[in-house]
């Protein structure tokens, strides 16, 4: 494996995921995956035993955006930590609707694991922005 480059097989499978994401292609999006998967979103935990399951949380962040007018998703990988098989890597996703207005501005940690010789994401903490006002009490 002396072409083994963690590094650019993680931004592939952020890319992978993001396109899925453009292109509204639900299968895609759950092939990024590795099941059971678990996500926290908005202080709750779910967990996700197949891409069944997950299909359906998918489509609801898909419709989701379709309802706010993102129609481009943007991630840009600010922090990779790899250790053998596992990755942690934070993400940040700028959406924009078709006016290249911001509509949605929010950053993930994705634990990724290899599966294979492919990196699959195994788990993801959506973070919450920081409000504004706590930086001012400082």
């Amino acid at each position: 494996m002396s072409d083994f480059d963690p590094e650019a097989d993680i931004e592939a499978l952020v890319d992978s995921y993001a396109a899925g994401i453009n292109d509204h292609d639900v299968d895609a999006i759950l092939d990024c995956f590795l099941y059971p998967s678990v996500i926290w979103q908005f202080g709750k935990g779910h967990v996700f035993a197949d891409a069944e399951e997950m299909a359906e949380n998918v489509k609801a962040v898909l419709k989701l955006y379709d309802e706010a007018g993102a129609v481009l998703s943007t991630p840009t990988i600010t922090d990779v930590s790899v250790h053998g098989g596992t990755a942690l890597v934070t993400v940040e996703w700028d959406q924009e609707d078709a006016d290249g207005e911001a509509v949605f501005d929010f950053a993930c940690h994705y634990h990724l694991l290899l599966d294979g010789p492919e990196w699959r994401i195994a788990g993801v903490v959506n973070i919450m922005p920081a409000d504004d006002d706590e930086d001012e009490d400082e």
